[in-house]
């Protein structure tokens, strides 16, 4: 065996004890017994593929039971190379992988290291990070995978399951650890180090298309390479691209959009003229003075007087992306999977089913001038202060902190299920927040002075000059009672109601009013039971645990079957 041999392992189901009605409690023995076997399978397909999940047999992914422990040279890229740290091979019997080998070459399998944003002025991304998966490869016969960009954004799984003799445990009845994707390869001279990240990663591709400068839709020549804008939801004050400067046509977004609500020059207002069929109809006739036209079906309006001779700062308030399944609304869940199913090219089956559904519902807008669609979710998420990202299974998530006091515990964790007391961390200690400030209806242009026509009406130049409203919820009595108490800085939202964003300003202010605590758990086995953000309940003998607290997972340290958990609230 070329591995680490990794702790003892159980089926997950039998980890700990869930906080459900007519679950028997778990005693220590059925915890430390038996033994683990990991795998890995390389160049797997991500969710949502047609592959099938069992490799096929006779190749590098699927080892007939003679086959040498070393496998041969991969006949493509496609190949998918599966590798063990204690040498496994699927029964005769096996239900999937029936005599199919996975060669001990795991030296032991990546630390995984997880972490969710909790404080809404910070990075939205949950942060997963994995290492490196390393192999042993004295012999060279994985020479092939290192040295260029080919294993770059493949699929890795990573399994881990019961370690019996003589007959091995049924490929089924493994669990996924995680679903990642390699970075890169880089071989030594006894081993191949696979550098792994997470499957955010797929969405590190542009959110918008470019101009060609071919003219029209297309845009003219000064345009050429610059990104086409993008309107998802419900933006006031934007500016659109000028693209054909003798016509007067502006591009709000690439795709059809649900409704121009105001077209304003220097904050003077056109008036609405016609709804065009297609841009060819856009082009061809110019509306009346002082109106403007608009093509929905292309995400395009016309004004007269045209273009940059006529029009010295123009703005349009706007109902964005009506593309899929229409307009849906505007709500910051059906802004996300638009991204993710449209520029994202990721498929539903790539997205959890639960992703974004306590996110707020009401409208909101998304107003993109370029950059990936990794940045649009996570500019998306700060707007209402959620997290997003890449869950251990692969599939792209998002939620938002909820108080832990108000949710029921998945799971109990119990003193005998730790190796250590649990600590609490000083450095994740916040102090209550007296105040919660949330903004809405975020300006795209900002107008102040000479930006701003003599036409217009003192209440519009005020309502201009600042960048949103503000919806706020607080208690003075806390920054009383709390001398360290804080007052954070307003949170700039995506929503545009006012009512959405007290609701949102309360959701806050519930959540970081309350002095909250983070404890480090060291827990004795597969910590791979627990995800981010899941509520559990701790029980210990001190610290104000002795009869229980609800806490959220904030986050995860694995390192094989040793598991240090961070717990929250």
């Amino acid at each position: 065996m070329t591995g680490l041999a990794p702790l003892a392992a159980v089926a997950l189901a039998a980890l700990w004890t869930p906080s459900a009605p007519a679950v028997t409690t778990l005693q220590p023995s059925q915890i430390t017994a038996g033994e683990a076997v990991w795998l890995a399978e390389i160049g797997v397909a991500p969710p949502g593929s047609t592959t099938s999940a069992a490799p096929p047999a006779g190749i590098l992914a699927g080892l007939p039971l003679a086959a040498p422990a070393m496998p041969a040279e991969p006949a493509a890229d496609e190949t998918t190379y599966l590798v063990s740290d204690r040498g496994w091979i699927g029964e005769p019997t096996d239900s999937t992988h029936a005599d199919i080998a996975y060669p001990p070459r795991l030296i032991e399998p990546p630390v995984i290291e997880a972490a969710l944003p909790i404080l809404p002025e910070g990075a939205r991304r949950a942060a997963l990070t994995f290492g490196e998966l390393r192999l042993a490869n004295g012999d060279g016969a994985l020479d092939s995978l290192a040295g260029d960009w080919s294993l770059g954004g493949r699929s890795i799984r990573l399994l881990r399951g019961a370690h019996r003799r003589p007959i091995h445990a049924d490929r089924a009845e493994f669990v996924a650890v995680a679903l990642l994707r390699a970075a890169g390869a880089a071989s030594g001279t006894t081993r191949l180090s696979i550098a792994l990240i997470d499957a955010a990663a797929d969405l590190t591709v542009p959110a918008c298309d470019l101009y060609g400068g071919t003219g029209g839709s297309d845009g003219e020549a000064s345009l050429a390479g610059d990104p086409k804008p993008r309107l998802y939801g419900i933006k006031r004050q934007i500016e659109p691209v000028l693209e054909d400067t003798a016509r007067g046509i502006y591009r709000i977004s690439h795709s059809t959009i649900s409704a121009v609500l105001a077209v304003r020059d220097r904050g003077a207002a056109y008036s609405f003229g016609t709804n065009r069929a297609n841009y060819a109809a856009l082009q061809a006739t110019a509306p009346a003075a002082g109106a403007y036209d608009t093509c929905l079906a292309e995400g395009c309006i016309r004004v007269e007087p045209a273009g940059a001779a006529g029009v010295k700062l123009l703005t349009v308030d706007a109902r964005g992306d009506a593309t899929g399944a229409g307009y849906s609304a505007g709500t910051p869940a059906s802004i996300a999977n638009k991204l993710l199913l449209g520029p994202g090219g990721l498929s539903a089956a790539a997205i959890a089913d639960d992703a974004f559904g306590d996110w707020p519902v009401g409208e909101a807008g998304l107003y993109l001038r370029g950059g990936t669609v990794a940045e649009a979710m996570e500019q998306l998420a700060a707007g209402v202060a959620g997290w997003w990202g890449a869950d251990r299974d692969g599939l792209i998530t998002g939620a938002r902190i909820a108080a832990p006091e108000g949710l029921a515990p998945v799971w109990e964790i119990q003193p005998w299920m730790l190796r250590a007391p649990p600590e609490e961390v000083e450095s994740y200690a916040a102090p209550p927040r007296w105040r919660a400030r949330v903004g809405y209806q975020v300006l795209g242009r900002v107008m102040t002075g000479g930006d701003i026509a003599d036409s217009v009406s003192a209440a519009d130049r005020e309502a201009w000059g600042k960048p949103y409203l503000t919806a706020t919820e607080f208690d003075a009595d806390i920054a009383a009672d709390y001398p360290l108490a804080v007052d954070p800085p307003v949170l700039p939202s995506v929503l545009d109601a006012e009512s959405d964003a007290a609701a949102l300003a309360l959701t806050l202010f519930e959540l970081h009013s309350l002095p909250r605590r983070t404890w480090r758990v060291p827990l004795n086995r597969a910590g791979i039971a627990l995800a981010l953000g899941q509520p559990v309940r701790l029980t210990w003998p001190r610290h104000g645990l002795a009869a229980g607290r609800v806490l959220l997972v904030r986050g995860l340290s694995l390192r094989g079957d040793r598991t240090e958990a961070l717990l929250w609230g």
